[in-house]
């Protein structure tokens, strides 16, 4: 196991003195252990290419401080792969950054399993034809966000139960794809942030994301030909959130309900539910859109939704005025967004607090476009996320 000292000055305070970051090289599973096990706050540990068969779980026993990460990253992505039977493990730790890892076929166990443990990082990693993806368990200090997982790929991984399972709030899902998965996408606690993820194609035994925390934000994400689990309600569940935000959100041939929100005998109050874009073509009954009779003090705003049968009774469970006429939305390698001449144009409105940019990180307006994409000239900064393993 190579080493390379790296000094790095830490300017908090005028009493700040030197830090000494080190940056590790692994090229086994032995190597890599052996590093998590001495690693220190900011120490980088460089991945070599090759095949990494885990036939006991990679364990993290030491922190990183606050933004100063213990990162584990890949040096080549494309020729870098994590298998076997077990997968990483967590233990009451914080402040880790993993990148650029592609983990394959872990189905046994997690392939991330969070205990006590929260500020973990994933970006840009890609999981393929695993099982369970995450398991976060006891979660101590709930302000921090226990996992933070941003511009990865989840493709052809299914789950009997949660595909993810996410406890204790303030997590951060943020422009994933999620690519013919099965299972349900779980987040529990409050100040969840899920935004601008991609959900991509159907699995054996269906994909859906319940949400059961307050003050939640499901923001600018995009659902192609999505169905929802044999048992589940919908699409989407919402327990019985309070102060929830859930909009920009785009609907394309999924199965109904594509949104349920509230329970029976549980209120729900002082949600919002706006600029949304629902194009159904599936044959099964309407409603396509489900609100509990508990639910109270609902902001609905500006919601379009398309049913080509021509069918009524689109949202159950509450009055609420439902925007029609067809999206007239536009395939463009494989992802459906508005064009110009849409009735989705230009008719959202932007006095909700939702988002104020679209999935893309296209800047909104003052009268937003309704669905996930914002039609405009300027080129996307963001995007569905493409395999960099899978070639």
């Amino acid at each position: 196991m190579k080493h390379l000292l790296i000094p790095l000055v830490m300017v908090s305070s005028i009493f700040s003195s030197p830090v000494l970051a080190e940056v590790l090289e692994a090229a086994s599973v032995p190597e890599l252990q052996a590093a998590l096990d001495r690693a220190l706050p900011e120490d980088i540990i460089q991945v070599q290419p090759g095949r990494y068969t885990l036939d006991q779980p990679l364990v993290f026993r030491k922190s990183g401080l606050g933004s100063q990460a213990i990162t584990v990253l890949a040096t080549d992505k494309e020729r870098t792969v994590f298998t076997g039977d077990k997968g990483f493990v967590f233990e009451d730790i914080r402040s880790i950054r993993l990148e650029n890892l592609v983990f394959f076929a872990i189905t046994r166990q997690p392939v991330l399993r969070l205990n006590s443990s929260r500020g973990i990082t994933v970006t840009r990693c890609e999981f393929h034809k695993c099982g369970q993806v995450v398991n976060q368990k006891k979660v101590k200090d709930p302000r921090v966000p226990p996992m933070y997982m941003e511009a990865c790929l989840v493709r052809l991984c299914v789950s009997a139960g949660n595909l993810m399972d996410l406890r204790g709030g303030y997590n951060r899902l943020i422009n994933n794809s999620f690519e013919t998965c099965g299972g349900t996408l779980r987040v529990d606690g409050d100040r969840n942030l899920i935004r601008g993820n991609y959900f991509m194609g159907n699995a054996v035994g269906g994909l859906a994301v319940q949400l059961l925390g307050n003050r939640d934000k499901f923001l600018n994400q995009y659902f192609h030909q999505v169905q929802a689990p044999p048992g589940r309600k919908g699409l989407v569940e919402v327990g019985p959130a309070h102060h929830s935000i859930f909009g920009h959100t785009t609907w394309y041939n999924c199965s109904t309900p594509v949104f349920v929100i509230g329970e029976e005998g549980r209120p729900s109050a002082m949600n919002t539910f706006a600029n949304n874009l629902v194009q159904n073509h599936e044959a099964e009954t309407p409603p396509i859109i489900q609100l509990s009779s508990d639910v109270v003090d609902l902001m609905w705003a500006n919601n379009l939704i398309y049913d080509p049968a021509g069918r009524g009774n689109l949202v159950s469970g509450a009055e609420v005025k439902v925007l029609t006429g067809n999206p007239d939305l536009l395939e463009i390698n494989g992802v459906c967004r508005v064009r110009a001449g849409s009735p989705a144009v230009n008719a959202g409105t932007g006095r909700t607090g939702s988002s104020m940019m679209d999935i893309e990180g296209r800047v909104r307006g003052l009268r937003p476009d309704i669905g996930a994409h914002e039609l405009g000239k300027e080129e996307p900064t963001l995007g569905r996320i493409k395999s960099v393993f899978l070639k």
